[in-house]
């Protein structure tokens, strides 16, 4: 009676135990353990807070305190959130359904969608990434040099060339997910964004208004923009754009 009155007692704290650990991590509806999945989610978002914020805003909260060695500069920002489309899209189905990983969705579908909220993702880049291609520069904008913009232009063609919308939002509806908002905001940049590195290699780089004669008459500089510029982004992730332009 004594062994099994103690079999039985090891038994109840083995079961105990094991509710105990299954309770400690994150779990969709079904039971299934996204611990793993949330927290690279949450991370993801955190550098991405991290990157364009320094202090608590509506729509980061602290989540920038996470990730103190975020780099700020706009082809890294590019990164950090190509990084986390990749994580949503080879998230298994049940881990979508956690309250974290529906949280980073709507939080792309509203606060980084909405061109208008500075500085969230999509308003850096369609608002203060642009700036730097008007012609002339508005007063007070900071006139950057040809390598600069080329770096620039590297961020453009990466968001460009390394994420397929349509396969995205495919591969995430059939898990249940909707993140049409932010992916429509998405391809609008491109089109709106690809077209000013052109444009402004074709003024070559002059702050006046556009004038297309000016195209051919400063190899120098264009070889800046695409050598010192684009390509140097391009060394340091193992050339993984293509450089797009004619010039």
């Amino acid at each position: 009676l004594l062994i099994l009155f103690l079999l039985s007692a090891s038994s109840s704290l083995v079961d105990e135990g094991a509710r105990g650990a299954a309770g400690s991590g994150a779990f969709d509806d079904n039971g299934s353990d996204c611990s793993s999945s949330d927290a690279k989610l949450r991370q993801r978002q955190s550098v991405i807070c991290g990157s364009l914020v320094q202090s608590p805003t509506a729509w980061c909260g602290e989540l920038y305190r996470n990730a103190t060695t975020a780099e700020r500069d706009w082809p890294n920002q590019a990164v950090y959130m190509h990084q986390l489309m990749v994580d949503l899209e080879a998230a298994e189905e049940p881990c979508l359904r956690t309250e974290v990983a529906k949280d980073v969705v709507e939080w792309l579908n509203t606060s980084q969608a909405d061109p208008t909220l500075a500085p969230a993702f999509m308003q850096t880049w369609t608002v203060f990434q642009v700036q730097y291609y008007d012609m002339p520069r508005k007063p007070h904008v900071r006139i950057e040099s040809p390598d600069t913009l080329g770096r620039k232009c590297w961020a453009f063609a990466y968001l460009a060339q390394m994420f397929d919308s349509a396969q995205f939002s495919t591969t995430l509806q059939s898990k249940g997910v909707n993140l049409n908002a932010f992916i429509d905001a998405y391809d609008a940049a491109v089109e709106l964004t690809m077209p000013l590195c052109e444009r402004v290699m074709d003024n070559c780089f002059v702050n006046a208004t556009y004038d297309p004669s000016r195209k051919g008459t400063c190899p120098v500089k264009i070889q800046e923009f695409h050598v010192l510029g684009f390509e140097r982004e391009n060394l340091k992730r193992g050339f993984v754009v293509k450089y797009p332009f004619q010039h």
